[in-house]
């Protein structure tokens, strides 16, 4: 297997003021290195720290030959690496296989600069949150500049929506939230995520069969992003779920699509439909017309099926195509408790206006940090934001709470911009002000 140098965790100071040439050691240097960074493969051992020692920046034979304009580049080369290798699995629950960060996306970047562009910016900010130095700019600006152009030729066209460039638009709606730095440009997440959903409509209704990997992770990773987007708060109104799950009924029957998430497509759709509910309710409540008997009865059809789905959870078992990865049932079924116990959460709370002490909510909060205590990840991956937020908000004890808060801030230590500098503020200024995030007004996805 070929070594292409070593990634020695050298900061980045953007163009042109970085030493591009001297990014990657042609031999292991450990004269220079970074404070400890926590593993994917393992957080627990000192002796495992990501920058313990020189990385060496190896492919898998399915991502080569590498591309002349990644191979010239020491800082292409280098981030591309780091995607693979480390970006990729901090996103996922488990260090699977099938892991679509891991596999999907390179493939696809392999064959589109566009594409490989948006990867590169995404392992730059990642990488740059990690080692606290500020995000590359300059570099993304360059890495970027073709995207906008792309997007605009694309739904002009009148062609059908590739999955390349459906895959880009989600990509970049996940990336301006994550890492709203990157970009020098006032563009909301939402904006990102309105043209994304727009795309997802086209590529739903085409009628292949059976529809790619990338069409069906694609399709998955904008429902995560449309149902978290709407729970976050009231800037983004949320789509049809039916726009994106429908196509994804089938995936249920096929282990290659099991770790694509941490969570079930069922428990996703169950989430957003309680969060479409409760953003019609607060519409409704405000022109003080009150309630519909259809919405209330829709609210108790939800309650049903969520509190039916918790027992379902239990006894699941979730196959995966990855024969390794012996923990996976365990931490699908933890991660698809945690959501729905949100569902619930939310649903007593924001629909039927319910107080935080009372028994239905605090029986569904004692639910999520019982989920949560039966995942023990390598890495805290960002299925949980909306879980943890919402119990910390919720949690009647001080010492379940450090706990949530504890873990929430994990994730933010992996790497997830958003979570150490937006969420996790966002917190602690919501507890300050009685822990209320029912009446939010935030533009901050919790996800």
């Amino acid at each position: 297997m070929r070594v292409y140098g070593y990634d020695c965790g050298r900061l980045d100071y953007d163009l042109p003021y970085n030493s591009d040439h001297e990014a990657i050691s042609p031999v292991p240097k450990d004269d220079y290195l970074p404070p400890k960074i926590s593993s994917p493969s393992s957080p627990s051992s000192s002796s495992q720290w990501y920058y313990s020692r020189s990385v060496p920046i190896i492919f898998p034979d399915d991502l080569q030959p590498l591309p002349q304009w990644i191979l010239n580049d020491a800082m292409n080369l280098l981030y591309f690496h780091y995607f693979v290798n480390y970006t990729s699995t901090a996103l996922v629950t488990s260090s699977c296989t099938s892991n679509p960060f891991r596999t999907i996306l390179p493939r696809l970047a392999l064959e589109d600069e566009n594409f490989m562009g948006l990867i590169l910016a995404y392992a730059s900010c990642h990488r740059a949150c990690l080692l606290d130095y500020p995000e590359p700019v300059n570099r993304i600006a360059q890495w970027v500049h073709r995207l906008f152009p792309t997007f605009r030729e694309a739904i002009s066209s009148g062609r059908p929506i590739s999955d390349t460039v459906f895959g880009m638009s989600v990509m970049l709606a996940t990336f301006s939230q994550s890492f709203p730095k990157g970009f020098d440009l006032p563009i909301p997440w939402t904006q990102h995520l309105k043209m994304a959903h727009a795309m997802c409509c086209s590529v739903a209704s085409r009628k292949e069969r059976p529809r790619s990997a990338a069409s069906i992770f694609f399709l998955r990773w904008f429902g995560y992003l449309d149902t978290f987007g709407i729970c976050s708060g009231v800037v983004y109104d949320g789509s049809d779920p039916q726009d994106w799950s429908r196509p994804l009924l089938y995936e249920a029957m096929d282990p290659s699509f099991k770790c694509l998430a941490g969570h079930t497509t069922k428990s996703l759709v169950l989430l957003s439909s309680v969060a479409q509910l409760a953003w019609r309710c607060d519409r409704q409540r405000s022109t003080k017309t009150g309630l519909p008997l259809s919405e209330m009865s829709m609210s108790q059809q939800l309650r049903c099926k969520l509190e039916l789905r918790t027992l379902e959870i239990a006894y699941e078992k979730y196959d995966c195509s990855c024969t390794t990865e012996l923990s996976s049932s365990q931490t699908l079924r933890s991660v698809n408790g945690a959501l729905c116990y949100t569902a619930l959460v939310y649903l007593h709370r924001k629909v039927h206006e319910l107080p935080s002490d009372a028994p239905l909510v605090q029986n569904c909060v004692r639910g999520i940090i019982h989920a949560l205590n039966s995942y023990e990840a390598t890495v805290e991956i960002p299925d949980i934001i909306l879980p943890l937020f919402i119990a910390a908000c919720e949690v009647q004890s001080p010492f379940e709470r450090q706990y949530v808060i504890e873990r929430l801030e994990a994730i933010g230590n992996s790497g997830m911009a958003q979570v150490k500098r937006r969420i996790i503020p966002l917190l602690h200024n919501t507890l300050q002000n009685g822990g209320d995030w029912t009446t939010l007004q935030t533009e901050i996805l919790l996800g």
